[in-house]
């Protein structure tokens, strides 16, 4: 009797074992597969990450070139127009120092010369206008010249 009560033990005991050992390989299995199932959503994810790094480094390289662009534009318009801005102002201050200078009106050929200035300066804006740069009304050249 006690060979059988002892066999029985040692049934229970193997399939207690073997109970144990069938959780612990499911479990294993299971963390396993949890792993793979990480590891293949981050690879998903971090090609969307790449896609997304490469799409923002694009975009910040257009919007540089743009900005370089658009300085190099502006650095030749200042180019072309500031010996002529420099210019007009030394001719200003030249023609403020004299006599027709400090009078009210300005004389024939300064209206002129502010035409020309602005031709120069705003060459669009020129040749978009009424194009009358001919002679000036009489009433001008009289108030220039004086009563």
């Amino acid at each position: 009797m006690g060979g059988k009560i002892l066999a029985a033990l040692a049934g229970l005991l193997a399939l207690a074992i073997a109970a144990f050992m069938m959780v612990k390989i499911v479990t294993l299995y299971g963390a396993a597969r949890y792993a793979a199932g990480r590891a293949e959503a981050e690879a998903t994810h971090a090609n969307g990450l790449i896609v997304a790094e490469q799409a923002r480094a694009r975009a910040g390289d257009t919007a540089r070139d743009r900005i370089i662009a658009a300085d190099a534009a502006r650095l030749a318009e200042m180019t072309r127009i500031l010996p002529h801005i420099l210019t007009a102002h030394e001719e200003v201050k030249a023609y403020a120092s004299t006599v027709a200078g400090g009078a009210p009106c300005l004389a024939t050929e300064r209206v002129r010369g502010i035409e020309r200035d602005r031709a120069v300066l705003f060459p669009d804006i020129a040749q978009a206008g009424d194009g009358d740069t001919g002679s000036l009304p009489p009433d001008a050249v009289r108030d220039a010249t004086g009563p």
